[in-house]
């Protein structure tokens, strides 16, 4: 069986490669994509854990209006504190010294 998941898996990231490299000038939409649905997935595994660990203390909604203003806070800070391009970042390491 863990034959089976290794081949699987190699075979899985191997179609995702071949599939990035022929859309590479839509590679940043892919890689969104991506990333959202890994937060996605984590998020929605992670809730009904977090509701369960904390049903005896809070009610759920308190439960989830926390975790989506946690959400809304990352994503405040993420947009206007964080923003830096890449060159950017280049330019000042090497001003730098």
């Amino acid at each position: 069986m863990i034959i089976l998941i290794g081949i699987t898996a190699s075979v899985s990231t191997l179609l995702g490669g071949l599939f990035a490299i022929k859309f590479k000038d839509k590679l940043h939409l892919i890689l969104g994509f991506s990333a959202g649905a890994v937060i996605g997935v984590a998020f929605f595994d992670l809730l009904p854990e977090a509701i369960n660990l904390g049903k005896g203390s809070y009610e759920i909604s308190v439960i989830t209006s926390i975790t989506a203003l946690g959400f809304v806070c990352y994503t405040i800070l993420d947009r206007f504190f964080f923003f830096i391009p890449m060159g950017q970042i280049i330019n000042v390491k090497k001003n730098m010294f």
